[in-house]
């Protein structure tokens, strides 16, 4: 059986997956796999792509098609399980070999065509990504602001709350005193 294989824009979750293959389903196509990113279903030559990308963008996604943004695709999607998932190597610098292990393709060139195609550096979109799980660590209050800068690779939690408050604007014990009695690490 032939077979097609789309790359998709702004999966970052396993809802997203479930989400992608029941549309798929909805479609008539028989779908063969669907991971972050991208999806593998039966070829249907009487379904025009347009049709598939229409449906995926009624639910926030999108059809990649260029090289380049594809390339872009997979070091987002590379750096968040790095974040959620490889507490490991954290520190930029284990990141950044780590990415280009994973991609095989020299980290310089992956920067370039990052910051090309997005108007940030990865090194700026990672700081931001790692911000957005301390708010949700936050926000699921079972977490210290050293076990929070632990789990993201920060070497102390001045560097965390420093980046913090340069992103979100306030410092990370404003944000957790609404949320808590007042609790501030020393």
């Amino acid at each position: 059986m032939n077979h097609t294989t789309i790359h998709i824009k702004n999966m970052v979750c396993q809802s997203c997956i479930k989400v992608v293959a029941d549309e798929l389903k909805s479609l008539g196509l028989q779908v063969i796999d669907v991971k972050l990113g991208k999806a593998i279903y039966g070829y249907s030559a009487s379904l025009p792509i347009e049709t598939i990308a229409d449906v995926l963008e009624k639910n926030g996604f999108e059809i990649i098609l260029k090289r380049e943004e594809k390339l872009v695709e997979l070091i987002k999607l590379t750096l968040l399980d790095v974040i959620n998932n490889r507490p490991d190597i954290l520190s930029e610098e284990k990141v950044f070999i780590h990415l280009a292990e994973v991609i095989g393709k020299p980290y310089p060139y992956l920067s370039k065509a990052f910051s090309r195609n997005k108007k940030i550096t990865i090194e700026r979109y990672f700081i931001l990504q790692k911000i957005e799980k301390a708010k949700e660590f936050l926000e699921y209050e079972e977490l210290t602001f050293s076990e929070i800068a632990y789990r993201l690779g920060y070497k102390s939690v001045q560097h965390l709350s420093m980046q913090f408050k340069e992103i979100v604007g306030c410092v990370l014990q404003e944000i957790f005193s609404k949320h808590l009695p007042v609790y501030i690490e020393i």
